[in-house]
């Protein structure tokens, strides 16, 4: 087994184009920088669009479960805590009206809204 070894020309200038050739550039979109903008945009608005039409079934199917449970008798309140993006469940005595039982607890919301503030606090720095 031998290796062949080719010698460095030091004596030739660095040719910066033919080192860019050797390079593999992705392939270039058929679409221009402005109109993949505007696809992207479209594409973005649309996608808020699905979910501001998601939220508001949500909060839609979480009213038609509260009225089911009082219909019931059953001291079961479903509800969602914008801020933390997520489902409350709280489970109440049907007499007192006291709150048994909430899941996720309040601690965990309380965590969840300091996590959401430390978020917007590192964004906000970031630009």
């Amino acid at each position: 087994m031998s290796l062949s070894v080719t010698p460095l020309n030091v004596d030739r200038p660095f040719d910066k184009a033919a080192a860019e050739a050797v390079v593999t550039k992705p392939a270039a979109s058929p679409d221009s920088p402005p109109q993949a903008l505007a696809q992207a945009a479209a594409a973005r608005a649309d996608t808020m669009e699905q979910a501001k039409a998601m939220r508001e079934q949500l909060k839609q199917t979480l009213a038609e479960m509260n009225q089911q449970m009082r219909l019931n008798g059953r001291a079961l309140a479903f509800s969602m805590d914008e801020k933390a993006d997520r489902m409350v469940i709280k489970v109440s005595n049907s007499i007192t009206g006291e709150v048994v039982r909430q899941i996720p607890n309040e601690v965990v919301l309380r965590i969840a809204h300091s996590i959401e503030e430390f978020k917007g606090v590192l964004h906000d720095q970031a630009i």
